[in-house]
């Protein structure tokens, strides 16, 4: 017997009301941030895309030129994950986060 093509087995599970697997988080992988805002006092929400639950998420808030101002690690929830970072100083302009 031949198995089927990947492809085929997953349009049959779906078909069947099976779930599809979610590719998982790589260690080091860059996360699409999806939304940076200030909150309370000092803080900051990086909302960021995970396809993947349960896997720390680490967020660098960072200036115009590029510098680190802060960082703050949070386990991941699909489809999407709110990374607190507590940040007093200047508003920063980006955000980066990867995977850990």
């Amino acid at each position: 017997m031949t198995s089927l093509p990947r492809h085929l087995s997953l349009l049959i599970a779906l078909l069947m009301g099976g779930a599809v697997p979610m590719p998982a988080l790589a260690a080091g992988e860059n996360l699409k941030v999806t939304s940076l805002k200030a909150s309370a006092a000092g803080f900051y929400e990086v909302v960021v895309a995970t396809p993947t639950a349960g896997r720390p998420v680490t967020c660098v808030l960072r200036d115009a030129s590029g510098k680190a101002l802060a960082r703050n690690t949070w386990i991941s929830q699909t489809p999407e994950t709110t990374v607190p970072v507590r940040h007093p100083g200047a508003p920063p302009s980006s955000a980066v986060c990867a995977a850990d």
